[in-house]
């Protein structure tokens, strides 16, 4: 990067399971290479607080096969859960049209 420059950074925050649905303030700092040198603390601007709501998909979830957002496998699954008006694994929540059309729609933008 030069002088000036900036870069968008995308991050997905994971709270433990039981954690109360509700606002939450955050911040941060990066640190980056300059020039070959390490510059630390650098603060990060954007949104400081985030809502936490139900997480009724977990097929966009870190750690998700082949390190993609949605795959294929993943998306089969979904179908036969709205298909077959069978809950959602691990999260029990109801496949709705709504849910199966963010789902493709995660899928697709890969």
């Amino acid at each position: 990067m030069n002088a000036g420059d900036s870069k968008t950074i995308k991050y997905v925050i994971q709270y433990p399971a039981g954690e109360s649905l509700d606002d939450y303030e955050f911040d941060g700092v990066v640190s980056a290479y300059v020039n070959n040198v390490d510059v630390d603390d650098i603060n990060v601007l954007g949104d400081s607080s985030i809502e936490l709501t139900e997480d009724w998909n977990p097929w966009d979830d870190i750690g998700s096969e082949e390190d993609e957002v949605v795959t294929g496998s993943e998306l089969q699954e979904a179908i036969k859960c709205w298909i077959n008006k069978i809950d959602i694994p691990q999260t029990g929540a109801e496949m709705t049209s709504d849910r199966m059309q963010e789902v493709i729609h995660l899928w697709l933008i890969q």
